[in-house]
């Protein structure tokens, strides 16, 4: 063996365990090793810039879908005080009381869905007291009683299947976010073990 695997194997066995690496070549060994950091960090920096394409796209999305009423409907018209008393009609009072904004607008909606959201606090803890980011555990956790309060709203009920594609989209993203959390928890869990 050569002098610079008889030092990795001598710092490798400082931490109370003996580890034996039998190399032909050492230079190979390092080659690999090199090679599969590069690749863990283009696949990282690739994950980082889907992350951040999808969420423009579903951004612009939700923005697009969640109009206010004066937008997304064509025939909106506000009245003011200069119109015509006779020319002002309302259809029926559940109009006045409930407009049909659900076919229209996924306004409401996505009101209802980020409070839920921001409520379960899945990622980040936002109370004066106990500020700061969750473990993964607790992450999961939340995440899943985010899931259950959207089935309890029923704020999904009745929405149109580019609703539901988009809320997907934003579970997707979350789930992400929970993915690379593993990662991190298993890269310093890795990194810990190592010292």
């Amino acid at each position: 063996m050569t002098c610079c695997v008889l030092e990795l194997m001598r710092i490798l066995s400082s931490s109370g365990r003996e580890y034996i690496i039998p190399l032909t070549s050492d230079t190979a060994f390092f080659d690999l090793l090199t090679s599969a950091v590069n690749s863990l960090s283009t696949q990282l920096t690739t994950v980082h810039s889907e992350f951040m394409a999808e969420l423009k796209d579903l951004s612009k999305s939700i923005s697009n879908s969640a109009l206010p009423i004066s937008r997304a409907d064509p025939s909106y018209r506000p009245f003011s005080v200069n119109d015509d008393p006779r020319e002002i009609s309302i259809p029926s009072t559940k109009a006045v009381f409930r407009p049909k904004l659900d076919s229209r607008s996924d306004l409401y909606m996505w009101r209802k869905l980020l409070d839920l959201y921001v409520d379960a606090e899945v990622f980040d803890r936002i109370a004066e007291r106990n500020r700061g980011e969750r473990s993964l555990e607790d992450a999961e956790i939340r995440m899943t009683k985010f899931l259950e309060g959207i089935e309890r709203s029923g704020v999904l009920r009745g929405k149109s299947e580019k609703a539901h594609l988009e809320v997907e989209r934003f579970l997707r993203l979350n789930h992400i976010i929970l993915d690379l959390k593993k990662v991190r928890l298993w890269s310093t869990a890795r990194d810990s073990d190592e010292s």
